[in-house]
């Protein structure tokens, strides 16, 4: 750490001398009445400035096409995107539509038998069996479309054929539930790859119905029991570290959220074919019990369409942003401004990740990172500079994915930017680290501190409401004495917090876009409002007790002083009754 100071004392030592060379430059200039901010010194600085201004146009231009390729990308997944919202806009049109007709046939099925009008039973069974027929209709042409196979009982690949009755074995005899291999003589576990793999002279069952024997290099897929060549169908998942299917229902997160809605609309149809089933049957069914089954379902297929619908706006937002995003970088090539090309005062264009030599002083060649705006000058900056290596290797420059020390908290974390601190106007990384940290443990102690102010309380209400024996007042009151103390504490913390937010909000400003900055803070102020309000309740809370407590201390030096009352009221008669007594003398 003494090492870290001293560079950085070195760094403003630096930047103090550049500063006042700068102004002398300047003063020589209006002197000489030459127009701009310097000039070059030598045909040296000339031909260097010319080399980068040469490379900076041929980055410029790569990445202005690179940024048109990544446009027309984002609006072919555009055009898609809006073309599969269609087809789930036909398809949940179709599904409700048959819906609510079946739920419309259920329920005045029961309003008919309340009143004791009663249908006959087959005649609501074959209007509900007409809508199943229609709904199933709609799952299936969906399935399709999605390519959700398993749903529908059937697979992308093809079958395993019995060794003994050469025939098409099913999931269910190939593995179990739990994935356990049942078919020992087919099927094999893969040590390296963990998949379930083929026994070598197994067979198989082609789309043409001939036999072939399982090439090598293919696997059985867990959920649909189907053979599948394993390149082209399987990912590595490095959360589970190991490999996974990527057909049928594991293509991604929508594609889960995909096989979710549509298995809920399974459900329904399950739930209304037992209904038919008991409208068939002559057993006397449970209308009621039927309605609320109907109506779980419905709820279950609500909610999964929203999870759905929610992730599809969701990239679509995401996509548009992106598309923005990538026109920009198409127009100005990721130029983000003009600053000043080292000691030769000839502006150039900042470009992230361009690089320059360190403005702090050092011999090293650092990326740009960012631009800001100098105050005195009113110019841009460039965001670049250098940081201490952790391995003891001196001076590296700050790029983004290095680990380094954050000054604010003291830990070590991957860089994700870098800013120019206020005070010393050095550039400094930013770490992941600070970001999460700063955010994360302010809130954790507040969290704990808020559930030991609620069991106190708890304790608290449980003493004094007579759960507890023996409660002695004069300890309840220094107990509301304290919770009043923690209250206020924890009120100062969190307006603490909000102030904090605030700031860290505005230094986020400045990295991130907007939306972003919006989306992690939207709940901010919210948030403090809740705890604000927590804690006014609490603060009448201890009120009530107190006062309960005042009322509960004054009624007991009432009844103590209606006690002695008493017991004087009993004194003073005993001492009457004794003077009223007749006095026998002795013989």
């Amino acid at each position: 750490m003494k090492i870290m100071r001293k560079e950085e004392t070195v760094k403003t030592l630096y930047q103090k001398i550049d500063k006042e060379t700068a102004s002398l430059r300047e003063l020589w200039m209006e002197r000489m009445h030459f127009a701009g901010r310097a000039v070059v010194s030598n045909n040296k600085d000339m031909e260097m400035y010319e080399k980068m201004c040469l490379k900076i146009r041929t980055g410029i231009e790569r990445q202005k096409h690179i940024g048109m390729e990544f446009e027309e990308v984002l609006n072919r997944q555009l055009q898609l995107l809006l073309s599969d919202w269609s087809c789930r806009e036909e398809h949940h049109i179709s599904f409700n539509t048959v819906l609510r007709e079946a739920v419309r046939l259920v329920n005045e099925n029961i309003v008919n038998s309340k009143r004791h009008k009663i249908l006959p039973g087959t005649r609501v069974a074959e209007q509900l069996e007409a809508l199943i027929l229609q709904m199933s209709d709609v799952i299936t042409s969906e399935c399709q479309r999605l390519n959700t196979w398993a749903l529908l009982g059937d697979g992308t690949g093809t079958q395993l054929i019995s060794k003994n009755t050469s025939k098409a074995l099913s999931k269910e005899e190939l593995i179990g539930a739990d994935g356990t291999i049942r078919a020992c003589d087919l099927l094999q576990l893969d040590q390296l790859t963990g998949l379930v793999t083929p026994c070598p002279d197994t067979v198989m069952l082609l789309a043409n119905k001939y036999f072939m024997y399982v090439p090598e290099g293919y696997f059985l897929h867990p959920q649909t029991g189907r053979v599948l060549p394993i390149a082209g169908n399987v990912c590595y998942d490095s959360t589970k570290s190991k490999l996974i299917s990527l057909t049928d229902s594991s293509g991604g997160y929508q594609a889960l959220l995909d096989a979710v809605t549509l298995a809920c609309e399974i459900q329904m149809l399950e739930v209304l074919k037992e209904n038919m089933a008991m409208q068939k049957s002559a057993m006397p069914s449970c209308p009621q019990k039927q309605l609320s089954l109907l109506m779980g379902a419905v709820d279950d297929l609500v909610k999964a369409r929203a999870r759905s619908w929610a992730h599809i706006i969701h990239t679509a937002y995401n996509l548009q942003r992106q598309r923005k995003e990538a026109r920009q970088f198409a127009n100005s090539g990721g130029s983000i401004g003009m600053i000043s090309f080292a000691s030769t005062g000839l502006l150039i264009p900042a470009v992230i990740g361009m690089q320059i030599p360190d403005p702090g002083g050092s011999d090293l060649e650092v990326p740009i990172l960012g631009v800001e705006i100098d105050r005195a000058t009113g110019q841009l900056i460039p965001v670049a500079g250098t940081m201490e290596d952790q391995n003891g290797n001196g001076l590296i420059p700050i790029t983004l994915g290095a680990r380094s020390i954050d000054e604010l908290i003291g830990e070590i974390g991957p860089v994700v930017g870098a800013r120019i601190d206020p005070h010393t106007r050095i550039v400094v990384p930013i770490t992941q680290s600070s970001r999460t940290s700063l955010r994360q443990k302010p809130a954790v102690e507040m969290q704990q501190k808020e559930e030991d102010l609620y069991i106190a309380l708890k304790s608290l209400l449980q003493e004094v409401s007579g759960t507890k024996v023996n409660c002695k007042f004069q300890k309840v009151e220094q107990k509301v004495a304290a919770l009043d103390d923690i209250i206020d504490s924890l009120r100062d913390c969190a307006q603490s917090e909000a102030q904090r937010r605030c700031t860290q909000e505005s230094q986020l400003a400045s990295l991130m876009p907007t939306d972003i900055v919006l989306l992690i803070s939207q709940v901010d102020k919210e948030e403090v409002e809740q705890q604000l309000l927590y804690l006014a309740m609490a603060h009448t809370f201890i009120e009530k007790v107190r006062q309960f407590i005042h009322k509960m201390c004054q009624e007991e030096v009432h009844q103590r002083g209606q006690l002695q009352k008493c017991i004087n009221q009993q004194e003073t008669f005993r001492l009457k009754h004794q003077q009223v007594q007749p006095h026998h003398w002795p013989p």
